[in-house]
């Protein structure tokens, strides 16, 4: 378990300087627990939803953390996603997938790129795949 914690301490180092500051508080909210949900986050730490909410898929998008699992709420007796910071591996394997996911969906975009689209399908798919580089750019 002290490796565990010495290896998540010791990657989020690595890339704190890079995170935005809102998300970096969040990523230290989770970081601090075993297993915390949004709405655990929201009451402890009184942050609102809208604030929360957002901070956790950026981060679960660039493989910081992760869901261990689900919790029935107290307040809503509704299903909650529980959350947890990733080791340096499991960061590495999730960024990988996703790299891939996002270079073979460019590439399926290119391909249809050069099909000979009219001028708004391509300037669509143009679009669509700056996005997709700005999705790879932020792993």
């Amino acid at each position: 378990m002290e490796t565990t914690i010495a290896n998540s301490i010791n990657a989020f180092k690595q890339i704190q300087d890079k995170i935005p500051s809102k998300r970096k508080r969040i990523y230290q909210i989770v970081e601090s627990n075993v297993a915390i949900s949004l709405q655990e986050i929201c009451d402890r730490y009184n942050i609102s939803s809208n604030s929360v909410s957002p901070r956790l898929l950026e981060l679960r998008e660039t493989g910081l953390i992760k869901v261990v699992g689900t919790r029935i709420s107290k307040k809503s007796n509704m299903e909650m996603a529980m959350y947890s910071a990733t080791t340096e591996n499991e960061r590495i394997e999730i960024v990988n997938k996703k790299y891939q996911e996002l270079i073979d969906k460019k590439n399926k975009l290119i391909n249809d790129l050069n099909l000979n689209l009219s001028t708004l399908t391509r300037d669509a798919v143009k679009r669509h795949i700056r996005k997709i580089e700005v999705n790879i750019s932020r792993l």
